[in-house]
Order: C-alpha cells, then sequence, then structure tokens
C-alpha cells in the first residue's frame, strides 16, 4: 500500500495548525516588561528539564489575567512538552541499560551456560518416590503445576522478546533516518525570527516544545544507536537464558508429571482398597444386621462414585495438560510466523508457513470438541449431593440404635471419612473442569485471531507469493519444465510405488483389484442404470427404489477415479525420503481427488439416459452440454492443478513464479474458452432461458449467476499476474468447490423432488383406479366385460418428470430449503479460509452497541424461512404422508394446523435467541402482560385457547355439518381466532372459537354422517292407516338416499283433532343430500296417497253458536238463515 511521506504529512498538519492559530494571534496578550528578561535571551540549546516546564504549567494555570481559550492552547501545548521529556529520560535510562548490557555479557551467558550444564536430565527428575499420602502427594502437584507454568510464562515471555529483538534492527534501519531528518526540521526551526525572539507567551510554550521535541529526538537518536550496538550482545543473552528456561520446563513438566503419576496412583490404589474393603465387609457381615447391611450397600455406591471421580480427575488433568501444550504451541508458533513474516514481507516460504499454521488453526476446534468430559452442572450436582450426605451424618449417627453392632458404628464413621475425601475430589475435579473451560476458550480465540492474520494475509493481498508477471516468467518457464519433467523426478516417482509395493503388498494389490473390477463392470453398471430409468417410465412399475439404486450405480462408474487418484496420492505420501518435487506432487494429488471424484460423479450424472435425464427429468440438451464442457475442463484444470502445486516446497518454489503461474494462466484461459461455450455462445445455456413474464425475474438472476461465472476466471487471472498466484489458486479451487456444492444441492434436491413425485403420482392412479371401479359398477352386465378388459396406460409424456404434478406449496418449500442448505454450506466452506462470518458479526449497526449485522442477517433469513415453512407446510404434510393415510379431513387439518403453530413458536424462539432476550429482565413485561390480557386481551386469548382446544378435543372439524344459534353450514377454516362456517346460501358466517365451546352446537357428522330424517304425515278418519304406512315404506324403499341399514321405519303415532297422524322416519348418508331428499319424499307420499284415494285432511274445527242469533241483521241479498230453538252444529 503507498504511504505518504512522512515530510509531507507533517507539512500538511502544519499548515492546518497555522490556519487554526491566526484567528487567536490578536487574542494573545502582550509581553509584560516585568517579566523575566532571561526569556528572550535564552539559548535554545540550553538543558530543559522536566521540573522547569511543569512549573511553567503550573504558573500558567494559576495566572487569572490569560484568556481561557490562550489558556487551553498553553496548556496543551506545555503537556506536550511535559510527554516528550518524559519519553526522553526513558530513552536516556534505556541508552544506560543497552551500555550496561554490552558490559558483563559473556559472564551473563556463562552463567547460563553453567546453570544448563549443572540442570539434571529429565530421566533424573523424572524419578520421584512416593514422599507421604495422598493429601502430601496432592499439595506437591499443585505446587510443582505453579512451578512449571511460571517457567512456561517465563519462557513464552523471553521467545517474544527475542522474537521482537530480532525484528527491531529492520526497525531501526527505518527509524533512524526518520528521526535524524525530523532532529533536523527542529534544528532548522530554531532559526525562525517567531522562535528566536520569543516574547509573547504563546511564542515561547513553542519553543518550550521545540525544545522538548529536540532532548527527546536526540535521546532517541542515541538510544537506537546504542540498541544497535548492544543487538548482539543482548541477542546472545536471551538465547542463552531461553535455552536454560526451556530445559528447566522440560525438568518441571517432568517432574510434574512424574508426579501426577504417582497422585493418580495412589488415589486409585485408595479406590481400589476402598472397593475392596466393602466388598470382603459385605461378605463378613452376618445377615441378621441389617443396618449394616444397608449402610454397607450405601458405601458400596459410594466406593464407585469415588473411583469415578478419581478417574474423571485422572481425564480432566490429562485433558488440561494437553490443551495447555497446545495452545503454548500454536501462540509460539504464531508469534514466530508473524515476525517472520514482518521481516521478510511475503515469498513462497511465508506463504507456505500461514496455510500451515491456518491448517492448524482450523483444526483446533475440531480437537476441542473431542475433549468431552464431565460438565459443570453434572459435578455441581454431584458435589451438592455428597455435601447433604455429609449434612446427613449426624443424623444417622443420632437414630443409630444403641443396640447397633460394632460394624454398623464404624461403618458410620468409615462414611463420613469417606464423603469428606470426596467432597475434596469434587472440589479438585470441578476446579480442573473449570480450567479446562477456560484454557479451552483461550485456545479457541487464540485459533480464531490466527485465522483472521492468515486470512487478513492471504486475501488481504498483503502478502505476494512472486513477484509481478515479466519477462523473466516467460524466460524461465523452459527451464522449469525441463527440471520438472527431467527423468530423476520420474524415476522417483517410480521407486516411490515400488517401495509401497513392496512394503504393503497385499493392500496395494487388493486397491488395485478394486479398481480393475469397477473399470470392466463399467458397462454392466451403465446398463444397470439405464435400466432403472426403463423401469419409472410406467406407474405400475415405479418405485423410489429404482432411483435409489441409479444413484448407486452412478457412484460405481465414478469410484474409479476417486480410487486411482487417492492410490497414487497415498502412496506418495508414504514415500521414506521425499524430494520437494515428490512432496508438491503429492499434495497436488490429495487436492486433486476430492474435486476429481466429484466432477466425475457429475459427469455420470449427467450422462444420456442417467439419473438427471431418466429421473430427475432434466434437460437432456442441457445436459449433454455440460458433460461436454465437464470433459474439457478437466481434461486441462486438474492437470494444471497438480503442475502448480508440484512447484510449492523447497527447491522446487524457484520456478514456481515460472511454470507455475503460466500453468495457472493457461488453465484458466481454457475454463474461459469452455465457460463462454457453455454459456454464452448461440446454442449456449443463457439462450435457453426462458424469456416469459413467470420467467422474467429468474431468468435474469440465473444470466447474473452465470456471467459472473464466466468473469471470475479472467479475475483469477488478474491476481496470478501482480503476484497473488497462491490466493488465486485458492480462489480458483474455492470457486470450483462452490460451483460443485451447487450441482450436489441441485441432486439432492431432485432426490426430494422425485419421491414426492412418486408419491403424486401413486395418489393420482389410485384415483384413476377408483374412477374405473365406479364406471364399471353403473356399468350394463354386457358392457362389463369390455370395460374389465381396459388397461390403465401412461401417456408418452410421463416418460419426463412432470413437475405440474407435483404440489405447488411442495416444490416451494423444497425450494426454500435447497437455496438455505446450498447457501449455508456455501458460507461454511469459504468461512474457513476466509473469516465472512467473524467480519459480519464484527461489523456493528448505527445506534447499536451489540446488533451486528451478522445478528441481522439471522433474524432476517430465520423470519423468511419460517415465513416459507408456515405457508407451504400444510401442502408437504399432505403430500408426504396425510393423503397417503385414511385420516379424516379434519384431523388432517388439526395436524397441519398444530405443525404450522409449532414452526411458528421455533422459528420465533430462534429469533428471540439471536436477538440475546434475557427473560430474567423481563419479569415485569410478564405481569404488566398479564394485566394487559386480563383486561383488553382476554378475548383474543380466549379465542386462541379455545382454537387449540378444538384442535386437541375436535368437536367439530373442517367439513363438519353443524348448527349454532339457528345457522347450520360447512365447516370450511379453522384458525386461530375464529372458525368459519359456509351455510346454506353460500355466506360465510365468522364465528369465534369462544363460542364453539361456551356455546350448544348440533353437530351432524361428529361420529357419522349419518342423520335422520322425520316427516310427519296425516290421514282424514275414515283412512285406511295400515295402507297409508305401507306407502310410506314404499316410498322411503324407493328412493336411492334412503338407506336399508337403519330401515325407514312408518309408526301410526296418534288420534288428532283433524285427522289420524302417521310418522316416517328414515336415514340419510350425508347431510348434503337432506334438503332436496326431503322435498322428493314429500312429492311421492302425496302423488301415492292420491292414487290410493287417501285424503290429506285440513285442519277442522266445530263452532257452537249458543245465543246472539236474534240481534244479528240479515245478510244483503241473502236469506237469513231459520233459526230454531236448538244451536245448530256446523262445520
Amino acid at each position: 500500500m503507498y504511504r505518504i511521506p512522512r515530510v509531507v504529512q507533517k507539512l500538511v498538519i502544519a499548515g492546518f495548525a497555522v490556519l487554526i492559530a491566526m484567528p487567536l494571534v490578536a487574542q494573545e496578550p502582550k509581553a509584560t516588561t516585568n517579566g523575566p528578561a532571561t526569556e528572550k535571551n535564552k539559548d535554545v540549546n540550553a538543558t530543559l528539564t522536566l521540573g522547569e516546564v511543569e512549573s511553567k504549567l503550573a504558573a500558567i494555570e494559576s495566572d487569572p489575567g490569560i484568556d481561557d481559550v490562550v489558556k487551553n492552547q498553553l496548556q496543551s501545548i506545555y503537556t506536550q512538552a511535559i510527554e516528550a521529556l518524559r519519553e526522553a529520560d526513558n530513552n536516556t535510562a534505556r541508552v544506560a541499560e543497552y551500555r550496561e548490557s554490552m558490559m558483563d555479557v559473556a559472564e551473563s551467558v556463562a552463567g547460563f551456560q553453567a546453570q544448563l550444564r549443572a540442570l539434571p536430565t529429565i530421566a533424573d527428575v523424572s524419578q520421584v518416590g512416593q514422599t507421604g499420602n495422598a493429601n502430601k502427594l496432592k499439595q506437591e502437584v499443585e505446587r510443582q503445576r505453579a512451578v512449571a507454568t511460571e517457567l512456561t510464562d517465563e519462557r513464552s515471555r523471553i521467545s517474544s522478546e527475542l522474537t521482537r529483538l530480532l525484528g527491531r534492527p529492520a526497525e531501526i534501519s527505518v527509524r533512524l533516518p526518520e528521526v535524524q531528518r525530523e532532529l533536523s526540521e527542529i534544528n532548522a526551526a530554531f532559526a525562525a525570527p517567531e522562535i528566536a525572539a520569543a516574547a509573547s507567551p504563546r511564542r515561547i510554550a513553542n519553543r518550550v516544545l521545540l525544545q522538548a521535541r529536540q532532548k527527546q529526538l536526540s535521546s532517541e537518536l542515541e538510544m537506537l544507536k546504542q540498541e544497535q550496538l548492544s543487538q548482539s550482545a543482548r541477542e546472545e543473552r536471551l538465547v542463552a537464558r531461553k535455552e536454560l528456561l526451556a530445559r528447566q520446563v522440560e525438568n518441571a513438566v517432568a517432574v510434574l508429571k512424574a508426579q501426577e503419576r504417582l497422585f493418580q496412583q495412589s488415589l486409585a490404589n485408595k479406590s481400589r482398597r476402598l472397593s475392596e474393603r466393602v466388598e470382603n465387609l459385605l461378605r463378613e457381615l452376618p445377615p441378621d444386621d441389617q443396618t449394616a447391611i444397608q449402610m454397607a450397600a450405601e458405601m458400596q455406591e459410594l466406593a464407585k462414585e469415588y473411583e469415578v471421580v478419581v478417574l474423571s480427575l485422572k481425564k480432566v488433568n490429562a485433558a488440561r495438560e494437553k490443551v495447555k501444550t497446545q495452545s503454548n504451541d500454536l501462540k509460539a508458533e504464531f508469534e514466530s510466523i508473524r515476525q517472520q513474516v514482518k521481516l521478510s514481507g511475503g515469498g513462497m516460504a511465508m506463504v507456505q508457513l500461514l496455510y500451515s499454521l491456518q491448517s492448524r488453526a482450523l483444526n483446533a476446534p475440531d480437537e476441542m470438541r473431542m475433549l468431552r468430559l464431565s460438565s459443570l452442572e453434572e459435578l455441581r450436582l454431584g458435589s451438592l449431593q455428597v455435601h447433604q450426605k455429609l449434612r446427613d451424618q449426624s443424623v444417622l449417627e443420632r437414630q443409630l440404635p444403641e443396640s447397633s453392632t460394632d460394624a454398623a458404628r464404624e461403618l458410620i464413621t468409615w462414611r463420613h471419612d469417606v464423603l469428606k475425601e470426596l467432597r475434596g475430589h469434587y472440589s479438585a475435579l470441578f476446579s480442573a473442569v473449570s480450567t479446562l473451560e477456560g484454557d479451552k476458550t483461550l485456545y479457541l480465540d487464540k485459533a480464531a485471531e490466527v485465522r483472521k492474520y492468515v486470512s487478513d494475509r492471504l486475501f488481504g493481498f498483503d502478502m505476494r507469493s512472486c513477484p509481478p508477471i515479466g519477462l523473466s516468467t516467460l524466460k524461465e518457464t523452459p527451464e522449469g519444465l525441463r527440471w520438472c519433467f527431467a527423468a530423476t523426478h520420474w524415476r522417483e516417482f517410480g521407486h516411490a510405488l515400488s517401495s509401497i509395493f513392496r512394503r504393503m503388498p497385499m493392500r496395494c494389490l487388493g486397491v488395485i483389484l478394486v479398481a480393475v473390477a469397477l473399470l470392466l463392470m463399467r458397462r454392466r453398471f451403465g446398463a444397470a442404470l439405464e435400466t432403472t430409468g426403463v423401469q419409472i417410465r410406467r406407474i405400475s412399475t415405479d418405485r423410489y427404489i429404482h432411483t435409489l439404486k441409479a444413484l448407486l450405480w452412478t457412484f460405481l462408474l465414478c469410484a474409479p477415479t476417486l480410487i486411482i487418484f487417492g492410490f497414487f496420492a497415498w502412496a506418495l505420501g508414504q514415500a521414506p525420503a521425499p524430494s520437494d518435487w515428490l512432496r508438491g506432487l503429492d499434495w497436488g494429488l490429495w487436492m486433486t481427488t476430492p474435486l476429481a471424484s466429484y466432477t466425475a460423479f457429475l459427469m455420470v450424472v449427467c450422462r444420456p439416459n442417467g439419473l438427471g435425464a431418466a429421473h430427475f427429468g432434466w434437460n437432456k440438451e442441457t445436459l449433454a452440454r455440460i458433460r461436454s464442457a465437464i470433459k474439457l475442463f478437466a481434461i486441462v484444470y486438474f492437470p494444471a492443478l497438480v503442475l502448480i502445486t508440484s512447484f510449492a516446497y523447497g527447491n522446487a518454489a524457484k520456478y514456481f513464479p515460472s511454470v507455475a503461474r503460466m500453468s495457472f494462466l493457461v488453465a484458466h484461459i481454457w475454463i474461459t474458452i469452455v465457460y463462454w461455450r457453455l454459456l454464452v455462445a448461440p446454442n449456449g445455456i443463457l439462450a435457453s432461458l426462458s424469456s416469459g413474464d413467470t420467467q422474467k425475474f429468474v431468468a435474469s438472476l440465473r444470466r447474473s449467476f452465470f456471467l459472473l461465472l464466466l468473469l471470475c476466471p479472467s479475475a483469477l487471472m488478474a491476481l496470478a499476474c501482480m503476484g497473488y498466484l497462491i490466493t488465486a489458486t485458492q480462489f480458483s479451487i474455492g470457486l470450483m468447490t462452490t460451483v460443485i456444492l451447487i450441482a450436489e444441492g441441485k441432486i439432492v434436491y431432485g432426490l426430494a423432488l422425485r419421491w414426492f413425485m412418486i408419491k403424486e403420482r401413486r395418489l393420482a392412479f389410485a384415483e384413476k383406479l377408483e374412477e374405473r371401479r365406479e364406471r364399471q359398477e353403473a356399468n350394463a352386465a354386457e358392457e362389463y366385460a369390455e370395460a374389465s378388459e381396459e388397461i390403465l396406460t401412461v401417456d408418452p409424456d410421463e416418460n419426463e418428470l412432470d413437475l405440474d404434478s407435483i404440489s405447488e406449496q411442495t416444490r416451494t418449500l423444497l425450494r426454500v430449503l435447497y437455496v438455505l442448505g446450498v447457501g449455508m454450506a456455501v458460507i461454511i466452506f469459504w468461512s474457513q479460509s476466509f473469516p465472512l462470518i467473524e467480519l459480519l458479526g464484527s461489523i456493528l449497526l448505527p445506534f447499536t452497541e451489540s446488533f451486528s449485522i451478522l445478528e441481522l442477517l439471522q433474524i432476517g433469513l430465520l423470519l423468511t424461512v419460517t415465513f416459507f415453512v408456515v405457508q407451504n407446510l400444510p401442502g408437504l404434510l399432505e403430500l408426504a404422508f396425510l393423503r397417503a393415510t385414511s385420516i379424516e379431513v379434519g384431523t388432517r387439518n388439526a395436524i397441519t394446523t398444530l405443525c404450522q403453530y409449532g414452526v411458528i413458536a421455533v422459528g420465533l424462539s430462534l429469533v428471540l435467541g439471536v436477538v440475546h432476550v434475557d427473560w430474567a429482565q423481563f419479569g415485569w413485561l410478564a405481569a404488566a402482560l398479564s394485566v394487559g390480557l386480563g383486561f383488553g386481551l382476554q378475548e383474543v386469548v380466549a379465542n386462541f385457547v379455545c382454537g387449540l382446544i378444538l384442535l386437541f378435543e375436535r368437536p367439530i372439524r373442517v367439513g363438519d355439518v353443524v348448527t349454532i344459534d339457528g345457522v347450520t353450514g360447512t365447516v370450511t377454516s379453522m384458525q386461530i381466532r375464529a372458525t368459519i362456517i359456509t351455510n346454506w346460501d353460500r355466506g360465510e358466517v365468522v364465528v369465534p372459537n369462544k363460542t364453539l365451546i361456551t356455546n350448544k352446537i348440533v353437530n351432524w357428522t361428529l361420529s357419522t354422517p349419518l342423520n335422520r330424517v322425520v316427516i310427519p304425515v296425516g290421514v282424514a278418519y275414515g283412512s285406511d292407516t295400515e295402507q297409508a304406512r305401507q306407502i310410506l315404506l314404499d316410498v322411503a324403499a324407493d328412493h336411492p338416499n334412503i338407506l336399508t341399514d337403519p330401515g325407514p321405519t312408518a309408526i301410526f303415532e296418534q288420534f288428532a283433532d283433524s285427522s289420524l297422524n302417521l310418522v316416517m322416519r328414515a336415514y340419510l348418508p350425508d347431510r348434503a343430500s337432506r334438503e332436496g331428499t326431503i322435498t322428493e319424499l314429500h312429492t311421492e307420499i302425496k302423488k301415492r296417497f292420491a292414487s290410493a284415494g287417501i285424503e290429506i285432511p285440513f285442519p277442522q274445527r266445530d263452532l257452537n253458536l249458543r245465543s246472539g242469533w236474534e240481534h244479528t241483521s240479515p245478510m244483503s241479498g241473502l236469506e237469513a238463515p231459520a233459526l230454531h230453538d236448538q244451536p245448530s252444529h256446523s262445520r
């Protein structure tokens, strides 16, 4: 990165300072005539002390006559001068230290070497004898651990200081000219009139500041010179001190291990003796001493627990030492490599060291996950139980009967002693596990720091693996190729293979036989693969097992590639003394093996009548283009990748900038041509993308992705030309891996879609069979034979995967899961090399203190996935298993709704977890919400709870016919707050769920859709009731909707005023045909009664007129009826 020269920086800062100070010059107070006259004529080279400047600052701060603005400026200047003088004093002290370090270096080094020679060997210090009991050994172990830790920390400090010391010459060579230049500038500044004849307080302060800076720079110049002179002496002393500390650490660790071994052996012996003593005591106790037997049984459990705790303590201590060692090694390696990178700047060797360091840091999380020991909660629980048993000890002693035997009393005392020891061991184990967790956290933090540092160096373009491309690259390429393909290298290659055959003949022979067998059976595998495609063409023979078989044949067809590449990589890695060329070739084969295997797998998937064409229904022309492009890609890219890595080690790195870079450029030029033919050519994939309105957005996304993919090789070639060849190679492999992940995700998506497609086709086939059965039953007898010979055929288009036959909800949900899965896999892959997740997590959003972009993306992703899953889950469940079962519609709806509620709850809990909601801090909110719910939201909550009750209890279901508050209709939807009922007028009635729980409802189809119709009918007096009853039964029997089981009934119910009442009761299979059937029955009854001469009478009433006729007037135009003495009866 280009840096602005320091002189230019200073000039710019000085210019800004002048601009700021100009408005304040007028405010400077004039110099008083009674001031000290020596201030004007004081020599600039006079010695300036820290006390003088501090006294001047105190005088200014106490002077009330100076303006506040000017006073603040003077205070700032004098404060800078004080800091400069303090730094000058520190430099002077370091000068003395450096001079002193050169005086007694020989004696110090000799003393360290004498101490080193006087130290005992590791074998001697490891001979530690038994010095006491377990408690004494435990104290010795803790003391020795503290000594070892102190020595290790001191060694780390000395190593860091030595590493810093080795880097100081380069820093001094840069800083020394800068100090000399700054000192010259300050000396020149003293000649300025405003400094030489300073009269105002501000100018005096500036002169003091210049004097302080002059003193600081002079002392720093002297300090740098003395540091240069004492460099070798101090380095020699630190090296000697480091060697002594390394030996002391080895001895201390050896002593610690020996003491820990004795301590663990002592504990194990004590645990074994405890178990043996309990077993012996159980055998010796008399059968009638139940108290002692019960206590011995408890002691047996304590002995087992004691043994477990002792073993756990041993494992935890071993894990602590392992983690601490790994952490110290990683820290030391990291500091060393960082200093080397700082000194050398770059190069192939540094890149290799960084990648080695990165691989070690990447393995840290896996190593820590393997250390699964007792959790702190388990230990806390066990410790609490032991404490409780100790508290119960006095109770047991008081409750012990006086008639108890001596064995029982001895067991009580023994129990107390064991519990005390067990409590101590639990305490030690808890402390050890806590320390282990802290060490693991520090180790993982250091690993994360290492990963970030390596990523910044490699992917931040701070380090070139080779110089930029030039004419020398072309000149060295032929020589490098001759070196690479020299006969000596290929002889070494042959020797490596022959040596592995001599050392492991059976293993090599087995691999060869398997590879040859797979190659010879490729034709059979291909035929079997095509057979599975033929078997899925008919619905009657289509099974998902055929797709799984096709997947198996696909794996077997691509297996030889994996075996051959993997065998050569493994064989070369077993070479006893490989050269740099062979190591690079082995590394290249290991990197190429998984990529080549996945590529071979994709080629087999894209073959004609293969998994993609026959089972997934992918376009055959597109698959042919992709298959051809993969072949062209593989024959150039993989050899180039192996060739690039062949120049990655030792002497081979000499040709890395030439041969490796030219191989990279040629390979990616070829890749660009292949991509162009595949994507952009007139018959490429982009030309075949749909341009319809519904596909426009998706097509534009695909087009953008393909064009970006086409530009990637050009960008990587530019990086390689600039010198970032290793970075470009890693990006190239990463991009190829990304494409493979997308392709593999597409295959998994196709497998899932294929399973759902089969389910859909089976359901459609079953419905078609049912329709044919019904049609056959309805046909006449003479047509039945023809119908029975009907054959269900599959349309020719069914050979292709008909996505329209699959539920749109299912396909949408599968697409969302596919995008989510592939996206997460790609992010996880790139996070191993580039700290993308850490970077997003470190960027905080504005106006927030702890909310990062990563958390915002996580919340958005969770909400999006939750929304899509809730929206499309019904279709997935319906197609997956609900429709294939005999579960009723209402039950299926209840299951779907509950699953949606569960998804919403899980999604919200995950979102709240990302937001880091601390529920303990929201107790007041829960109280407030409870009050609010009690007043304002009680109806809403009641409806929600009642909705859950309806879903679990299921008094009504979707599809039921119900009557509530005089409204009869069909339940069409059950939602969170209300249920929708569609009445017979096709109106949708929204009924709150609470109403369905608290009110009385009639469910016509709760247990069965069977319902009864009651038809009352009256006949005139004098009619034949038996004939009328028979007519009613005949009408019911002749109607197709009336069930025969239970059959209809007709009864003579009563003698009414005007008629003889009969009632017919009949049963219908469902509620849907009720109104129409009643109408048809009424019509048929009237018709048959009329044909039989049975009268259906009108209601009749008798009027008795006893008086009042004498006062009525005659009717106009009519004769009045004759009135007699007796009243007449009129009907």
